[in-house]
């Protein structure tokens, strides 16, 4: 008494929209795609993909082959700005997961990429600490060309 009727043969899509799923067409199968493939007529010339050419490097006399992202070459992008204080001594402050907690690392920039930072450690070249650019705050760039003190160290 308190049953539905059983759902119609030929389904609307009202009855689709209902809950109720209608069968998919063999043709939208894998099975049906693969029967409904007419097989190619005989002599007809068939469509293949070219074969994959790989560029031919070509050195070109003071020009980089590698590519260079806009980012390190624009002062409008940190990495782009930082490349023009490499060899000076700075303090990169970054912030620690969603806290936002700062530490901080000092040392001669380096090298700068468009992911990542080193930094030499001041009073010993043997030292260097690559550093992520996208956690990075503050950056305090020394421009005195004398030593300077830093948490009681000479730099």
């Amino acid at each position: 008494q308190g049953r539905a009727a059983p759902a119609p043969a030929a389904m609307t899509n009202a009855g689709a929209m209902q809950g109720r799923a209608a069968p998919a067409p063999a043709a939208m199968t894998n099975a049906g795609a693969a029967q409904n493939q007419a097989a190619p007529c005989p002599g007809a010339a068939t469509l293949e993909e070219p074969p994959m050419i790989a560029p031919i490097p070509v050195a070109v006399p003071g020009v980089s082959s590698e590519i260079v992202p806009y980012t390190l070459t624009s002062t409008y992008y940190l990495a782009g700005k930082l490349k023009e204080f490499c060899g000076r001594l700075v303090k990169i402050e970054f912030v620690l997961g969603t806290t936002g907690t700062l530490i901080d690392r000092i040392g001669i920039l380096k090298d700068i990429g468009a992911a990542y930072v080193t930094l030499e450690h001041p009073l010993s070249e043997t030292e260097i600490t690559l550093c992520d650019m996208y956690s990075i705050k503050f950056v305090t760039i020394y421009l005195e060309s004398g030593p300077v003190m830093i948490r009681g160290i000479t730099a």
